[in-house]
């Protein structure tokens, strides 16, 4: 967990305070599909990114970032982008405690590190309907999934957690009891020794 508080991180790595924040946590590779982010958010009108203020965090480097910056650039969004580049291990928590929802967008996932450190942060978790994350996410009950580099799906799965200050804590909530269930580190290690005897 952080030791301060969003609002601290926010002002730390110049993210807007009053913004709802995006996080994507990775490399800025194709498999992990970071454009379909951007691509959602130009489809919010102007009063939808008046009204619900979406922000994306990028943490992590890679050989698609100068594209994404390049994209981000040509089209004037730099008010709503900010690129934090490689993020060590040690500081994840710090960006997810600036995170009001956790996206994770990839072709394909195994047991992701970032989703599990999103789902113990109770963070609202939007994730790509593919094998990996659909066997850790559940769409509706602790998280929201959607076709994998659909932007016009991201974004209404966006929208429906923007809108929905609850709908969104309550997954949130979920996803932390899907974590403390399934992948709590104690229970791992018990687990462990059950099997290896």
């Amino acid at each position: 967990k952080a030791s301060q508080s969003s609002d601290f991180y926010r002002n730390v790595y110049s993210v807007p305070e009053d913004a709802n924040v995006i996080v994507m946590v990775g490399s800025l590779k194709q498999k992990k599909n970071p454009r379909t982010l951007l691509e959602a958010l130009s489809l919010f009108d102007k009063h939808e990114l008046d009204t619900y203020r979406p922000h994306a965090v990028y943490a992590g480097g890679g050989p698609r970032e100068g594209e994404l910056k390049h994209f981000v650039g040509t089209n004037g969004w730099s008010e709503y982008v900010t690129f934090l580049g490689v993020v060590p291990n040690d500081k994840v928590c710090e960006i997810m405690c600036m995170a009001d929802i956790y996206l994770i967008a990839s072709d394909f996932e195994g047991t992701s590190v970032s989703l599990l450190e999103a789902m113990f942060n109770a963070k609202p978790i939007v994730a790509s309907d593919v094998p990996g994350l659909r066997s850790m996410i559940e769409s509706g009950r602790n998280g929201l999934l959607y076709e994998v580099s659909s932007a016009a799906e991201l974004k209404k799965c966006l929208m429906e957690l923007l809108s929905d200050a609850d709908k969104a804590r309550k997954l949130g909530m979920s996803a932390r009891d899907s974590y403390n269930a399934r992948y709590d580190y104690v229970k791992m290690i018990e687990a462990y020794k059950e099997i290896l005897g």
